[in-house]
């Protein structure tokens, strides 16, 4: 016996398909909020940049900014003052690498990652190759974290 009517399946149909949009496009507000001076960013995000927009907003993140989450942060903040060794850019690498499987936790996955020491300005140079598997996208990001 089928209870539903056909304008009930239709509501639900059109429910699915719009909450599976909203799943696979992303929405999100930018990072770096809403400035009346520079309207050339949009501030509401959808589809890979409002993924991009997420990575970014983990990575300048520090401990205590997520409510009700006190541990959780981005890695960015530890990596200020590493000297530029290989042995550090190792641990950048690595850390990076285990941080962001820790907090995407399949959501996302990072293809690659690194960091180059740029002396002249003295920081840190590094580039994430993040993997968006609902959206089957590649795309990457590159910050500057100073000595």
């Amino acid at each position: 016996m089928n209870s539903a009517t056909p304008i009930l399946s239709e509501i639900q149909s059109k429910t699915f398909a719009e909450t599976a949009i909203a799943l696979v496009d992303g929405k999100d507000l930018s990072y770096k909020g809403f400035s009346l001076s520079n309207q050339a960013e949009p501030f509401v995000l959808n589809g890979t940049a409002a993924i991009r927009n997420k990575v970014m907003l983990w990575l300048v993140s520090s401990r205590g900014d997520y409510v009700r989450e006190p541990d959780k942060g981005g890695p960015l903040g530890a990596l200020i003052g590493k000297t530029f060794t290989e042995d550090n850019q190792k641990f950048i690498e690595r850390s990076l690498t285990m941080a962001f499987s820790d907090f995407f936790q399949g959501d996302l996955s990072l293809i690659k990652v690194t960091a180059e020491p740029d002396i002249g300005n003295r920081r840190w140079k590094i580039k994430l190759i993040v993997n968006d598997p609902i959206r089957r996208e590649l795309f990457d990001i590159a910050v500057g974290v100073t000595q």
